[in-house]
């Protein structure tokens, strides 16, 4: 799948321009019966028309809730940005089913974790449980999260690795990588790819068995391949090819590899995910919205222990803290504009 790349003096304010083209009438009507029509649902003409002013001010109020998490202080934010991302999901979610909500039950958050929180609570340490009903599950479901992902426990230190914009801070706290960059570069008719030879020592695996796992991630048509080398190289040299691959991009293009291993940064650049169980590996979408939601129970019920943190009081941890509520302001929104535009999009400075 190719990547749109948007050169722009500011990635944030562009990325919510876009935003403006789903939130007129005409527009988001047509766009929610291409959308059915793609699904294969009768009358989505009509579906479409009745379902446009939930989308539309699905979208409008979550500009707001991220306009106001903006301006907000640290003790409040998490919270601000959780229903901002909450409208969003919504959003998608109708795009993807014209009866949603269904039932009651699906309006739930879909999510839970301890309200109590221990003495020597650490939110590294902090679990995060999806339920078999509400929004969670809908929206994994939606960015298609492979099925014991959807339903397993996870641990906020291990979504935090799944995002590549926190890999400094992560390493600064834990002192072991969460992911490794790709070095990329097109090759006639294929796409050349170099990752650190580090990996074959973090996984335990020769560069062989390395390939077979990294193509057991595979979401697309795409394959990994070695590329011949003279010499055990630093790096492990592979390929890729694609049915989907455009011969015609643009060599800088980005290019999408549809691998769950795969992650990108804001900016683009690709990053290896060094969690290779497939009931870790939700879609980085869902590991923000599990860790924004965390972060906001902690707020709304432990405001004393989210003081500490937003006080900085627990210095390590408050630093990846604030770096996710960063990253995930800016970067979460452009997650579900490319959900529902169906095609990755990056915007970066010139």
């Amino acid at each position: 799948m190719r990547i749109k790349r948007i050169v722009c003096e500011n990635p944030h304010e562009t990325m919510w321009a876009a935003y403006v083209w789903f939130e007129s009438e005409p527009i988001v009507q047509d766009f929610l019966q291409q959308k059915y029509e793609q699904n294969g649902i009768e009358n989505a003409k009509t579906y479409a028309f009745q379902n446009t002013e939930r989308f539309l001010f699905a979208i409008k109020q979550a500009r707001e809730y991220y306009r106001t998490a903006g301006q907000s202080d640290l003790l409040v934010k998490p919270l601000l940005l959780y229903y901002g991302m909450v409208s969003l999901i919504k959003a998608v979610l109708i795009a993807t089913d014209p009866a949603y909500p269904r039932n009651v039950r699906v309006l739930q958050h879909g999510l839970s974790t301890r309200r109590r929180k221990t003495r020597q609570y650490r939110f590294f340490d902090d679990l995060c449980q999806p339920q078999r009903e509400g929004l969670f599950p809908l929206f994994a479901a939606a960015c298609g999260a492979p099925d014991e992902a959807r339903m397993a426990e996870q641990t906020a230190r291990r979504l935090l690795a799944l995002i590549p914009d926190l890999r400094h801070s992560y390493m600064r706290l834990v002192g072991t990588p969460s992911c490794l960059p790709l070095t990329v570069r097109r090759v006639g008719n294929g796409v050349a790819v170099d990752v650190p030879g580090a990996v074959l020592d973090i996984w335990h695996v020769t560069a062989s068995r390395f390939v077979d796992l990294l193509n057991q991630h595979r979401v697309g048509e795409g394959a990994f391949s070695l590329r011949p080398s003279a010499a055990r190289p630093s790096t492990v040299p592979l390929e890729w090819h694609s049915p989907t691959l455009d011969a015609t991009d643009d060599e800088d293009s980005p290019i999408d590899f549809e691998n769950r291993l795969v992650r990108y940064d804001a900016q683009g650049q690709p990053y290896l995910v060094l969690e290779r169980k497939s009931s870790h590996l939700l879609p980085e979408a869902c590991a923000h919205a599990c860790l924004m939601y965390m972060l906001g129970i902690l707020c709304r019920y432990e405001p004393e222990l989210w003081g500490q943190y937003a006080q900085g009081f627990a210095a390590a941890e408050t630093a990846l803290i604030g770096d996710f509520l960063r990253c995930s302001q800016r970067k979460f929104p452009n997650l579900i504009l490319n959900l529902l535009n169906g095609f990755p999009l990056v915007f970066t400075i010139g």
